[in-house]
Parts: structure tokens; C-alpha cells; sequence
């Protein structure tokens, strides 16, 4: 959302400097802000898209993760590997938290769900 206003407001300034005092570059400054502003109203759908498939793919992770747990024939390589799939299925998940709950790009994420989401232990 903040983005999408940081746009619009450099639109608006620009269309003010140029209109009202006739200043050179105040047609390129509302440009500026209307590229902005249209970049960030094709990127929400996007932006939205993507982290909603790298949550069922979370998702799918840690049910994966919690059966091989289970799994008593499981080897220590194998449970290596699954720690690392851990360490950056969390680190995923705490940085698409961050963001969703950030102001300058909280419309490019699914708030609510991202954060029903809980880290793998």
C-alpha cells in the first residue's frame, strides 16, 4: 500500500509543480509517479501469486518433514538434508512474515495466511 501512495504522491507533486509553477521538470516528476504507481498495481497480483505457491510448497514441506520424523528407517544423512530443508523453509517464512507485516508492501502479501503459518521445529 505504501508504495502505491509513495506513487501517487510524487504524481501528485509533479502535476502540482508543473501546472502551478511552471516548472521544467515537474511533467517528468508526475510521470515518475505515475510508472511507479502502475509498476506497483501490475506487481500486487504478482508478488501475491508467488507467495501463495511458495506456501503450499511450505505446507507440502513440512507435512514431508513430519512423516519422515516418523519414519524410524530414516538414515542421519537423510535427516541432515531434512534439517537444512528446515533451516530454509524458516528462513523463508520469517522473511515473507516481515514483509507482510511492513507497510511500504503489505498489499503484496497474503497477510492472514502467512501468518497463521508456524516455523518447522
Amino acid at each position: 500500500m505504501g508504495l502505491i501512495l509513495i506513487g501517487v504522491f510524487i504524481a501528485v507533486i509533479g502535476g502540482i509543480l508543473y501546472s502551478a509553477f511552471d516548472i521544467e521538470g515537474g511533467e517528468f516528476i508526475s510521470w515518475v509517479g505515475i510508472a511507479i504507481f502502475g509498476i506497483m498495481v501490475i506487481a500486487i497480483p504478482i508478488t501475491r501469486f508467488s507467495c501463495i505457491s511458495e506456501i503450499v510448497k511450505f505446507e507440502s514441506v513440512q507435512t514431508s518433514i513430519l512423516e519422515a520424523r516418523q519414519n524410524d528407517n530414516i538414515s542421519e544423512f537423510e535427516l541432515a538434508a531434512l534439517q537444512q530443508k528446515v533451516i530454509e523453509k524458516n528462513e523463508w517464512l520469517a522473511e515473507q512474515q516481515f514483509w507482510a507485516n511492513h507497510w511500504l508492501c503489505d498489499l503484496h502479501y497474503p497477510t492472514k495466511r502467512l501468518n497463521r503459518l508456524v516455523s518447522i521445529r
